[in-house]
């Protein structure tokens, strides 16, 4: 049997996708952070610099991740004010 999924449902489906994959790349880079000191001795200049990136990779990673997760709060909040309204006209 098909289910016919309503586009808001699907999109609200792949928005938490997205947020589960930004959170396990967050902890992914993080890994990476905690473990390149070992390996930033053994690269000089290069050394810095991916570390650098890495960590800069890092917190847009995290800003992108809370701006998903507070706009899918706001429209949580604005769909239950919509339906709030609904039953008090």
């Amino acid at each position: 049997m098909t289910e016919v999924i309503d586009p808001e449902r699907r999109k609200r489906k792949r928005e938490f996708l997205l947020i589960v994959a930004i959170a396990l790349l967050i902890a992914a880079v993080t890994y990476l952070e905690i473990h390149l000191p070992r390996l930033r001795y053994q690269l000089p200049l290069g050394g810095n610099i991916l570390f650098f990136s890495i960590i800069n990779i890092n917190v847009v990673l995290l800003l992108l991740l809370i701006f998903l997760v507070v706009r899918n709060l706001v429209k949580k909040s604005q769909l239950k004010a919509d339906i709030l309204d609904l039953f008090r006209s």
